[in-house]
């Protein structure tokens, strides 16, 4: 995607710091949960919720510089751009874009039938809490700064 593609994807809007607060207090709430899902086993539950406190915390980054973004490649974009180095943005990208067992419609059941989908595993479920943990950590950083 071309940086002027990006752009036609961004709406920008008044920095909001109370929903940027709100969206990585809450980022840090689901990192909690799937700590707690992860400790009793659900490792397919803590990883959906450690991508969805990424998501969170991303969101409250955008918030926080007062822009919209209306999908994942453009929001992976813009972080790049304007918080270059700061964010795991690679590994969150690698998170999204892995199969899940539960894919629904004919992609998933092509992936199923080749042995390319997988239930989400122990170590898969603990390397998305470190990396929520992570992404959150710098969000607030970079908020803060």
């Amino acid at each position: 995607m071309d940086e002027e593609g990006a752009a036609s994807e961004i709406t920008r809007i008044s920095p909001n710091r109370a929903g940027a607060l709100i969206a990585l207090q809450s980022a840090s709430d689901l990192l909690l949960l799937a700590r707690e899902l992860f400790s009793h086993g659900d490792f397919r539950g803590a990883l959906l919720e450690s991508r969805n406190a990424i998501r969170l915390s991303s969101s409250a980054l955008l918030f926080s510089d007062g822009v919209v973004s209306d999908n994942l490649e453009t929001t992976l974009a813009y972080l790049s751009e304007r918080h270059p180095g700061a964010l795991p943005i690679e590994e969150w990208h690698r998170l999204e874009e892995a199969p899940d067992e539960d894919s629904p419609g004919l992609y998933g059941m092509i992936l199923a039938a080749m042995g390319k989908l997988k239930k989400t595993g122990r170590q898969e479920a603990k390397d998305a809490i470190a990396l929520a943990e992570s992404f959150i950590l710098s969000a607030s950083a970079e908020m803060s700064s």
